[in-house]
């Protein structure tokens, strides 16, 4: 039985949403060619009727919260064992101080924003949760590209006045 997360365990989950256009036409210019295998971190691993699986925190999330809107009795078959290390992100913030982002700056889920994402191109600002801005780091990478080449990245998340797993749950949009 599995009792850690090993170093370098990539997340095992399948995307099928980059299969849509609208999805993806910010990443990649042929959408046919998205790549739907998640290549972000893991920070759980879960054993129940689905199987034995590595996720990263956003599919993780949207997996247990699609289920509990829809089939809240199953998610204890499909999560029998779990081992999680979801406060580890906290590894990932910015070390460097910086007071760009105000109280009043929202994530496009009405979070509070805690990184600003400034395009290098068109000067076109987006503003994301801790969580939102992970889940598309990590769709541009899973897509072979560098999110940091086309973006400077403000990154204020050491501000969360929450655990990484309360922002989650408390998340009203995956």
């Amino acid at each position: 039985m599995i009792t850690s997360i090993p170093d370098n365990q990539i997340c095992e989950a399948f995307d099928p949403i980059m299969q849509f256009p609208e999805k993806t036409e910010n990443i990649i210019k042929n959408h046919l060619k998205a790549n739907t295998s998640c290549v972000a971190p893991a920070y759980v691993y879960i054993e129940g009727s689905r199987g034995k699986r590595f996720l990263c925190d956003y599919h993780y999330h949207a997996e247990k919260d699609m289920t509990l809107v829809r089939t809240p009795e199953q998610w204890p078959l499909i999560e029998k064992y779990i081992v999680e290390k979801l406060e580890d992100i906290q590894l990932t913030f910015s070390k460097e101080r910086t007071d760009r982002i105000k109280d009043t700056d929202l994530c496009w889920c009405n979070k509070k924003a805690t990184t600003l994402s400034i395009n290098k191109y068109s000067k076109k600002s987006l503003y994301h949760c801790n969580f939102h801005f992970r889940k598309m780091y990590f769709r541009f990478l899973s897509n072979n590209v560098l999110y940091d080449n086309d973006f400077k990245i403000i990154d204020e998340r050491y501000k969360m006045n929450m655990s990484i797993k309360e922002e989650m749950e408390q998340l009203q949009i995956v």
